[in-house]
């Protein structure tokens, strides 16, 4: 355990950690610590610190270099920001919630998927290349040029072959807005009002 955490870690910081938010317009009321007084401002850049790169390699130490990247969801839970990942092989689900800043593993679980997404079915659809998928500050740099605010979450999924950030956006005078960013190329998609 005390290896997978070093090896996060230590990829987290060659990797410059990956900050989601690279952008001027940021300000926010987000502790990034649990010991830090929730009445400081930070940054959500500075609360996400592990890179998705350091993620992946993680869910292939922990579970074999077979499964595949289902979906990532990163949001803040209390006063801290969480990974939220799912993988998946031919015939198991797996789940794996971690600190957004240590890396550590929160919760794991993994279970046997139903027959009509057991065999492949399931990888088939959802599974997603991780090979050349962007670091999330480029993403989050895509997403605030096309809507300036503050990104406040982000969720990856694999859309008709396409593998696509979700960011949630919280805006000066629109309020929360979304917008859909190509995960290997950076290209904006979509954006839309978030309900």
């Amino acid at each position: 355990m005390k290896t997978i955490l070093l090896t996060v870690v230590s990829l987290c910081v060659l990797s410059a950690c990956g900050h989601p938010t690279a952008t001027p317009h940021e300000t926010s009321s987000q502790s990034n610590s649990s010991h830090v007084n929730r009445q400081q401002s930070s940054k959500p850049s500075q609360a996400v610190k592990v890179s998705v790169s350091a993620v992946v390699e993680l869910m292939h130490d922990r579970w074999g270099t077979d499964v595949d990247l289902s979906s990532i969801e990163i949001e803040p839970h209390g006063n801290q920001y969480q990974y939220d990942v799912e993988a998946v092989d031919d015939d198991t689900e797996y789940q794996m919630v971690l600190d957004g800043r240590t890396g550590r593993v929160l919760r794991q679980a993994q279970h046997a998927l139903a027959a009509d997404e057991a065999g492949g079915v399931e990888r088939q659809e959802h599974a997603i290349n991780t090979e050349h998928l962007l670091a999330l500050g480029h993403i989050t740099q895509a997403a605030t040029q096309a809507v300036p605010g503050t990104a406040r979450e982000w969720s990856l999924e694999q859309d008709d072959g396409v593998p696509v950030w979700s960011v949630k956006i919280q805006t000066a005078h629109a309020g929360q807005r979304e917008v859909s960013v190509q995960a290997d190329t950076g290209k904006v998609l979509a954006t839309s009002d978030d309900d």
